[in-house]
């Protein structure tokens, strides 16, 4: 998604156009430097399906997340609930296979998404092309924080 309590999302430049998320809170120097090693690992994702992670930065105690930024019909749960759009059968083809074209190549690299649901997946045409996003963000907060007394991630109704 765009944002959560922990997240704060702002557009920026950087070379190209990118958004920019602020993760919130303090972090000690160790899980910083995990946290920047976990990044530089994902960012060397590359695939059409999945947002391109470009960098990490931390700055003062405060890290910061640099994204492609990803421009359309913004997150699939607000267009099919709030702009209250629908999907074609072809469209609906299109997005479920981008969408599981996506996962497969984090599975092949032994990555677990840990948070997909309709806000993560960003409609980006009419053809029905998707972008999953914040599909490292679960295991970057991991790297920045300690654990709490639950080992879950994700939203819940959708686990």
């Amino acid at each position: 998604g765009r944002g959560g309590s922990d997240v704060a999302f702002c557009s920026g430049e950087w070379r190209v156009a990118c958004a920019v998320k602020k993760m919130k809170g303090r972090i000690s120097k160790e899980q910083m430097t995990e946290f920047v090693r976990e990044g530089e690992m994902m960012r060397s994702l590359k695939h059409p399906g999945i947002v391109k992670l470009l960098g990490v930065s931390v700055e003062g105690g405060s890290f910061y997340l640099v994204q492609e930024m990803v421009t359309g019909h913004g997150n699939l749960f607000d267009y099919l609930h709030k702009k209250k759009c629908r999907l074609t059968y072809w469209q609906l083809l299109q997005v479920s296979s981008g969408i599981s074209e996506a996962m497969a190549y984090l599975h092949e690299r032994l990555i677990v998404h840990r948070d997909l649901k309709p806000q993560n997946c960003l409609l980006v045409n009419d053809r029905g092309l998707v972008k999953l996003c914040d599909f490292g963000l679960a295991r970057l907060r991991h790297a920045a924080f300690v654990e709490t007394k639950s080992n879950t991630a994700g939203t819940p109704a959708y686990q």
